[in-house]
């Protein structure tokens, strides 16, 4: 069985990861961004 602090860490350097690329796609192409998110809104 895993390490439950270990797992807890490995989730938030996954999520943090996730939040960096979407700003980083949202600097460099807010329009195309912003219309995704529109159309799942």
């Amino acid at each position: 069985m895993e390490n439950p602090s270990n797992t807890i860490r490995n989730d938030r350097i996954k999520v943090v990861t996730e939040i960096h690329g979407v700003l980083k796609e949202i600097a460099l192409n807010p329009v195309s961004v912003t219309r995704r998110a529109r159309r799942t809104a």
